[in-house]
């Protein structure tokens, strides 16, 4: 993945946007695909005012969208915790 620290942004979209990024158990999204999915998981977690340093629980396994997130996060700078399901469930 190229990155562009400068302007924030990925730009393998501009480069191989029809190539695919990433091939999870349940699809697969090309750069450009991934990208937008990120930018928009960015957004929409700005917009619910997190307070800033509060990382967010992402659940999820082997799907694309688990590391599309995980993206969008970053991107805008937002701490996040990943969880997978694989974890077992604690009884207490």
């Amino acid at each position: 993945m190229k990155y562009s620290y400068p302007l924030n942004k990925i730009i393998e979209k501009e480069i191989a946007c029809d190539k695919i990024a990433i091939i999870g158990s349940d699809r697969q999204f090309t750069w450009e695909e991934l990208v937008n999915v990120a930018e928009c998981v960015g957004e929409l977690v700005t917009q619910l005012n997190i307070p800033q340093g509060h990382p967010v629980l992402v659940y999820g396994h082997k799907e694309a969208l688990f590391p599309a997130i995980l993206l969008g996060l970053m991107l805008k700078n937002i701490p996040y915790i990943p969880i997978d399901k694989i974890y077992p469930k604690t009884n207490h």
